[in-house]
């Protein structure tokens, strides 16, 4: 396979190469999933999406989630999130050529900002042993938002990359974005040319759990985290199948800044069992009488924020 045509002319125009390499291996990654619950407010986010690969070379890749702002005035009132991009690579056999950054959105005015990239890369973008060949974020169209594209300098074995990224959304507050953000490695291993992507899925929107009648499924025994709360979304229901005679405990734990909420609990029948009312942090612990959907209630009260949600069961046996 041949390289992808925005690389092959960057490299040719700027007398990288004279002659399209030959790809003897192509492999796309796994997708890294991410999402949150549209935010109303500013609030920091602060997670950290990372995919290791290791195989013939070794590549970090990492997106930083770090803050929501809405009504953004250097964007015109738009909502964005703000992220960090960073790829590392080091290959033992051989070296790196090329490394290739793309975002790509289905949502026409939504925009991808590199920033600050006049200062490139003086300042806030940090490339090693890379030359950076071309980069642009000038697109309002759907599909590709913005790339980068860097070189390989002097048959490097190691190579690192990073920028500061701002999504901005111009959108309602009721639409679901969902942002790809493609990392891609070529390299040399000793005897041939590789190539690896590494695809990140972002995606923000309203939930849809918001009455008993479109409850959100979710499963025993496991935590739930950077669920939503707030003034736009005052109700999150969720269905969780339990059995008869076990004993559940379940945890709301909230996320700076937290929300004062209420956490219910009702049984298959829809009647209130157990609840913990105003404050940030919830435990309800019940015996469960008997087996089916029960129904998760979280009410928000005052403020808004993130939430962790835990169900845990426990059956008792006699010794």
């Amino acid at each position: 396979m041949i390289l992808p045509l925005g690389l092959l002319t960057a490299f040719r125009l700027g007398g990288i190469i004279k002659e399209p390499l030959t790809i003897s291996e192509n492999k796309t990654l796994e997708d890294v999933s991410w999402s949150i619950e549209r935010p109303i407010g500013p609030i920091g986010i602060k997670e950290s999406l990372t995919k290791v690969y290791d195989e013939d070379i070794l590549a970090n890749f990492t997106v930083f989630i770090d803050d929501y702002h809405p009504d953004d005035w250097a964007y015109d009132g738009s909502d964005v999130m703000t992220q960090q991009i960073n790829v590392s690579a080091y290959v033992s056999g051989g070296f790196v050529s090329f490394v290739n950054i793309t975002f790509w959105e289905d949502y026409k005015c939504s925009q991808v900002n590199f920033f600050e990239d006049i200062a490139w890369p003086k300042y806030y973008a940090s490339p090693k042993n890379l030359s950076i060949i071309r980069h642009d974020d000038r697109y309002l169209s759907r599909g590709l938002k913005a790339f980068v594209e860097l070189a390989g300098v002097n048959s490097p074995k190691s190579v690192s990359f990073g920028c500061f990224v701002d999504w901005i959304l111009r959108s309602p507050q009721n639409y679901t974005h969902q942002l790809e953000i493609r990392f891609e490695l070529i390299y040399f291993n000793g005897t041939a040319y590789k190539r690896i992507v590494q695809p990140f899925q972002l995606k923000v929107g309203p939930d849809d759990n918001n009455s008993l009648e479109k409850a959100e499924e979710i499963v025993a025994d496991r935590t739930y985290s950077m669920l939503y709360i707030g003034p736009n979304d005052i109700d999150d229901y969720y269905r969780v199948c339990l059995n008869e005679g076990s004993t559940v405990t379940i945890k709301l734990r909230g996320i700076a800044p937290p929300a004062l909420c209420n956490l219910e609990l009702y049984d298959i029948d829809g009647k209130l069992v157990a609840y913990s009312n105003y404050d940030v942090n919830h435990n309800i612990t019940y015996t469960i009488s008997s087996s089916g959907y029960w129904l998760i209630r979280v009410h928000q009260i005052v403020n808004f924020g993130f939430y962790y949600l835990t169900v845990e069961t426990h059956t008792w046996r006699e010794v």
